[in-house]
Parts: structure tokens; C-alpha cells; sequence
């Protein structure tokens, strides 16, 4: 762990830190004074003992990083609280104390900005996982229609026409295409995340996903379109090493999915805002968060048996922008974090079949791999590991069935391990505007 501190020079920064360790630590109180008006590294404050600072008018020691001698005066306000903090010490005894009576670590002096500084980091990289959460919502009206054979779908143009078709004896509804529809998808998800270089954070998010989509559109070249437009809720709660976040926000989103034949390929573009309300051992901090970002998945159906069994490979490539603002935590220290910018690319492979009955269960396997700036805090000066998510698995089966001439249903589960451990479940609702189709009638005979 890298930590350079400077004396801080803002006055009103240091009133306000000087006045919360105050009521809380004469310890931590005096070594921040000293540290502000000394500009010591920390690892040389703290090798001070007790005898070194008594009755003296100036303090001297040896660098231990440059091996220089620096001497620097005792004020009569740095006097007061020295001498009220040692009146009952040995002078062979440390300056500054742990509670286990032994000479006081930098790594606990740093602590309480460490806390403040990886909630904001962690709190980004969540945000960045919580949007490739919602692009893959964005993709899941195009990954449904894809489920279907390519015999289906080229009927589906016929909507009017058609009621159902017939492909190697199964048998399909066709309530999903050429009408507008409107759908909702509510999802949950529990993770274990192992930061790189930062604590091991659990993470519970969750939310719904509402939406819309146009009618297809038909092209010259033989290809469809669709535009789809969507809003969001998203929640989540992450612990780690003793502290908390709750994350309240949401998101907007619009999708343009192309089609031709059994090539597809769909772009979304989503944008949203949110909340952290972060717990530590010190302090609460609530602070706000930008998040914004674009993807693109592509993909194409080997079909085998008619339709009747299909593999799917696709790929996902996503940029995200995450900014944390800046904020002065409960000690007044200021929180600075500069914006994320993360790259994701995931490969995925889909088996699905499509049974007699109408349902299309399905298996899913991908690989996440994280391209990003590492996130990058401080506190005041003071500099936190840069953190960012470790590349995952993702694997998990799912199912989806039409229902009438108006509804799609779907439900999904899948299991992530590796730098993201745990489990997610989305289910979805879509509705079909339009005049219900009539079946055709075999023609009676007389």
C-alpha cells in the first residue's frame, strides 16, 4: 500500500478534522496536529518516544527515509496538547500507543481514511457491475426473439396471416413480433467480490427493469428493427470489513436491435444517477453517483434438426463511465475520486432446445473479462490501493414459453465464480398491444 501525505494547508480542513478527532481520540488529535505542523512522514512520527517531546521547545530526529536531520519548533498550542497527553507517561515509553500498549503501525493511522476512500472505490466498481447488469437486461427482448428457429421467425412477418406453424412437429405461438408490447423484469442477485487490492466485499443488489418496444421494422435488404426504450430502479447493499453501503438509484435506456436471418446484433445506450449511504467504524457519508455507458452484442444461431436445437455464440463488448463526486467525510477530510472509465468484454455460448410443447429451455456459459482504469482515491493526500474486479465466470440455465396470443414468460438463473462469486435471477413479463390473431380453421367437410 502506497501512502504519500503532505501538511494540509486548508484551515478550515484542518479545524474540522482537528475538531472531530477531538471529541473522539487525544491520541489521534495530537498526532494529526503534529503531523500538520511538522509534515513528518507518519513512520517518523511515530518512532518518537515520550522523552522526545518533554519539556522540549524544538523536536529532532533523523529522517528514516532520507537519513536527514530535520528540527522543527514545539508551538505553544502543540506544547499544551503534549504536555496534557504525557503528564502521566515514562519517558522510555512509545509517543503513541495502540490499544494493545504497543508502538502505534502507520497502517492503523491510515486506517480511518482507508475506510472512507474504499468505500467510494468500491462503491464504483459496483456501479460498474450494476451497469453491465443493466445492458444485459437492455439485449434480453433480442435474446428472446432468438430462442426462436429461424423458420418461426421468418413466418412471424406473416403475423397477420399466421397463427401458428408447424417446424419438425412443434408447435409455436406467435404473440411477440410484428406489434408493439411493453414488458417488466424484476431481478435479484447475490455476490462475493475479491477486489483487486481491496477487502472482500458481499454485495446484494436488486431492482426492476420496465420497458417498451416498437413494431418491427422491415428493411430493403431483408433485415428487421426494433427500438426499445426502458427505466429502471436499482438497489443494492455491500459489506465489507466491518463498514457498509446502501445504494438507492436508477437508470434510462434505449436499445436498437438489428436482424437478418439468424444473424442479430443490438447497441444500447443507457445513462443514471445514484446515492450511497456509506457506514464505517468513524463516520457516515452519503455522496452521489454518475453512471453512464454504451454496449453492443452480436451473436448468430447454428441451427440443428430444423431449429429444433440451436447453438448460440455472441459477444458483448461494453464501455462504462462511473464518477463518484467528491465529498468531505464525517472527519472533514475530502474524499476526491477520479471518474472510472471500464471496458468489458464477454464471450457467451447458448445451447437451446426447442421442445414440442412450446417451452425453449436454454444453457448459458460466458467469460467477463475487465479492461479498466483502476479506480483511483484519496483523502486528502493520502492515497488508496487501486481497486478494480478481478475477470468471472458465468454460467446458468433458463426457460421461456408464450402463452396465448398476448404473453412471453421467462425465467433465468445463473452462477458466476471467480473474481465474482454468487448468484443472480431475473424473470420477465412481456405484453402484446394488438388485436388478439385468430387460428385458422381446418375446412370441414361434408
Amino acid at each position: 500500500m502506497k501512502h504519500l501525505v503532505d501538511p494540509i494547508r486548508d484551515k478550515k480542513k484542518i479545524i474540522a478534522v482537528e475538531d472531530y478527532l477531538a471529541k473522539r481520540s487525544k491520541r489521534n488529535r495530537l498526532l494529526f496536529v503534529l503531523g500538520c505542523n511538522s509534515g513528518l512522514r507518519v513512520s517518523d512520527i511515530l518512532a518518537l518516544d515520550v522523552k522526545d517531546v518533554r519539556d522540549k521547545t524544538h523536536i529532532e530526529l533523523n529522517e528514516k527515509k532520507t537519513g536527514k536531520c530535520k528540527r522543527f519548533s514545539i508551538n505553544d498550542k502543540l506544547k499544551k496538547l503534549i504536555n496534557d497527553f504525557i503528564k502521566d507517561k515514562p519517558d522510555d515509553e512509545p509517543l503513541f500507543l495502540s490499544q494493545k500498549h504497543m508502538r502505534l503501525d502507520r497502517s492503523q493511522v491510515y486506517r480511518m481514511l482507508n475506510n472512507a476512500c474504499k468505500a467510494v472505490g468500491i462503491d464504483v466498481n459496483i456501479g460498474t457491475m450494476g451497469m453491465l447488469d443493466t445492458y444485459n437486461n437492455a439485449f434480453n427482448n433480442m435474446d428472446m426473439r432468438m430462442l426462436l428457429p429461424s423458420s418461426v421467425r421468418i413466418a412471424q412477418r406473416q403475423a397477420n396471416r399466421y397463427a401458428i406453424t408447424d417446424t419438425a412437429g412443434t408447435e409455436y405461438n406467435y404473440n411477440e413480433t410484428n406489434s408493439g408490447g411493453t414488458w417488466v423484469r424484476p431481478f435479484a442477485a447475490y455476490d462475493s467480490v475479491g477486489l483487486k487490492n481491496g477487502p472482500k466485499v458481499d454485495s446484494f443488489s436488486y431492482g426492476t427493469f420496465i420497458g417498451g418496444d416498437s413494431v418491427i421494422h422491415q428493411f430493403k435488404n431483408g433485415g428487421e428493427g426494433v427500438l426499445t426504450a426502458h427505466v429502471s430502479y436499482l438497489g443494492s447493499h455491500q459489506n465489507f470489513a466491518g463498514n457498509s453501503i446502501y445504494q438507492n438509484g436508477g437508470n434510462l435506456g434505449l436499445t436498437g436491435t438489428f436482424y437478418k436471418g439468424n444473424f442479430f446484433s443490438g447497441f444500447t445506450v443507457n445513462a443514471g444517477a445514484s446515492v450511497a449511504d456509506a457506514s464505517t467504524r468513524y463516520s457516515s457519508e452519503d455522496f452521489p453517483m454518475f453512471m453512464a455507458g454504451v454496449a453492443n452484442k452480436t451473436g448468430y444461431n447454428f441451427e440443428f434438426k430444423d431449429g429444433r436445437f440451436i447453438i448460440q455464440p455472441n459477444l458483448m463488448l461494453s464501455y462504462t463511465f462511473v464518477n463518484a463526486f467528491d465529498y468531505t467525510n464525517g472527519a472533514g477530510v475530502k474524499i476526491n475520486s477520479d471518474p472510472l472509465h471500464a471496458l468489458q468484454i464477454t464471450p457467451n455460448v447458448k445451447f437451446i432446445m426447442n421442445t414440442k410443447n412450446g417451452w425453449q429451455p436454454y444453457a448459458a456459459f460466458g467469460m467477463h473479462w475487465n479492461i479498466m482504469d483502476e479506480t483511483n482515491v484519496t483523502a486528502n493526500t493520502a492515497y488508496l490501493p487501486e481497486l478494480s474486479v478481478k475477470p468471472y465466470f458465468s454460467y446458468g440455465l433458463g426457460i421461456q414459453r408464450v402463452f396465448g396470443d398476448r404473453f412471453t414468460a421467462y425465467g433465468q438463473i445463473m452462477l458466476r465464480h471467480g473474481g465474482r462469486n454468487g448468484i443472480a435471477a431475473n424473470a420477465g413479463l412481456r405484453y402484446i398491444f394488438g388485436h388478439e390473431t385468430k387460428l385458422s380453421q381446418p375446412e370441414q367437410t361434408l
